[in-house]
């Protein structure tokens, strides 16, 4: 396996492409953004089956476990093992985080997340707190239809490749 690492952004946006004439955003020259010279990189290799909703499942696990690796430290002035602290959590197979915000209007939180195979998956965004309203809502936060909720839990289902947006109070 050969692998070639290349980081040349010398411009945000170029109109003289060959595979996209015009301008794909504003163009402003960036040549700090240039990496000239060595730099190390790390990689991972994740030998899998055919494409299944488990092994799409099993991708999206471990590139999570690749990009983003727990970090421990020793804090000393920890005497007592600290009580748990739940945060927000996406139950599903085939499903992948794709954000957590506050809404535009400041009403809501918003989940979101991505069905990454082509059926429909069943999932749950779950919380450290009880959940007292939840939506279904389009990508630009306009409320829809009302979701069950199971105590700190919303259960949802996701259609085929879509992104679902989910607003929690």
């Amino acid at each position: 396996m050969l692998v070639t690492l290349v980081r040349a952004v010398g411009e945000l946006s170029r109109s003289d492409l060959r595979e996209r004439p015009g301008h794909a955003g504003w163009p402003v020259s960036t040549p700090e953004a240039q990496c000239a010279g060595p730099f190390t990189a790390e990689f991972a290799l994740l030998l899998h089956g055919p494409r299944s909703r488990l092994s799409v499942d099993a991708i999206e696990r471990a590139a999570d476990d690749v990009l983003l690796p727990l970090c421990g430290s020793t804090l000393r002035s920890a005497l007592r093992h600290p009580d748990p602290v739940r945060g927000v959590e996406l139950v599903g197979v085939g499903l992948a985080f794709a954000a957590a915000k506050e809404s535009e209007d400041g009403e809501w939180l918003v989940l979101r997340c991505v069905n990454l195979v082509a059926e429909p998956c069943a999932g749950s965004w779950v919380l450290g707190a009880p959940v007292h309203e939840a939506r279904l809502a389009r990508l630009d936060e306009t409320p829809a239809e009302a979701l069950a909720t199971d105590g700190s839990a919303v259960l949802f289902v996701a259609p085929a490749r879509a992104t679902t947006t989910i607003l929690v109070r």
